[in-house]
């Protein structure tokens, strides 16, 4: 009998320990790059370049590239993955990239920014437990500290991020809560010294699980509200902004490839053509 009690307490002592080793804990649902970027099917890369364009008494004319963050190539890996992402200037000249690494559960373990001349300009490292962030890293080329969040979990439906610069110091925190697919729908960020709130964020999904609206307010740019809809091939045909600035409504035109996958998109601005995107998509 004594035997088996000691047998017994054995076995609770360890439980906790062969929990932990053997389940996964819940963490947020990541957004997938391939449904980020509107691509589907066996991708290899993209280059988008965005161009701008001049009204003209047949229509339109594109009138040099536009400065955009939208100026980029992606390479992917072969599970859609984002492996490479390079950047652009107005003259089509590579100005970065960065290049990411994985984990074998396909969770980022690093990102690492190089410039044109090879030169490291920044590296982010992210660190698990059981399966979910712990932790971000941001350092510069110096290997200086830029940026660090860590992070913490409350049930299954919100995380407490709390983030320094360049020390030691935690100079605010955000918590972000989730749904029941482990989608983002919200987050409000503190500041550290007198927990007085600095932003909201709140996301909307449709049925089909893409973002219908964003709403944010904060200390900067103030409430700004941002609504989306979506066309029978499943792109974003249209965007309503309304903010502290006033309303912009943004519609969008497509032509798309044999695979289905838009390679032009004419970007109208109050019902005036703006600007167009190019995409050259190569598949596997």
């Amino acid at each position: 009998m004594n035997q088996n009690r000691k047998v017994l307490k054995t076995i609770i002592k360890c439980l906790p320990l062969l929990l932990l080793g053997s389940c996964r804990a819940w963490s947020p649902a990541p957004e997938a790059d391939m449904l980020k970027y509107e691509l589907k099917g066996d991708v290899a890369s993209m280059k988008n370049t965005v161009y701008k364009l001049d009204s003209t008494a047949d229509g339109y004319v594109a009138s040099g590239i536009e400065a955009s963050m939208n100026n980029i190539r992606v390479e992917f890996d072969t599970a859609g993955r984002t492996a490479v992402l390079e950047h652009f200037n107005r003259s089509n000249q590579l100005t970065a990239k960065e290049v990411y690494k994985y984990n074998q559960d396909g969770q980022p373990v690093s990102k690492t920014v190089v410039l044109d001349d090879g030169t490291v300009k920044e590296r982010t490292d992210y660190s698990y437990r059981r399966g979910r962030l712990q932790s971000i890293t941001v350092t510069d080329g110096k290997d200086s500290l830029v940026k660090h969040e860590d992070y913490i979990y409350f049930g299954r439906d919100s995380v407490k991020s709390e983030f320094s610069f360049k020390g030691d110091t935690v100079s605010g925190y955000r918590v972000t809560r989730y749904d029941s697919l482990g989608r983002n729908i919200g987050s409000v960020t503190y500041s550290a010294r007198d927990n007085s709130v600095i932003g909201r964020m709140s996301i909307m999904y449709d049925s089909l699980g893409r973002r219908k609206s964003i709403t944010s307010d904060d200390i900067f740019f103030k409430n700004l509200e941002s609504r989306m809809s979506y066309g029978d091939n499943g792109f974003c045909s249209a965007m309503e902004m309304e903010g502290r600035g006033g309303r912009v409504e943004m519609r969008y035109s497509f032509k798309t490839d044999t695979a289905g996958n838009w390679t032009e998109r004419v970007t109208y601005r109050d019902g005036s053509p703006v600007r167009v995107e190019v995409r050259e998509i190569s598949y596997r």
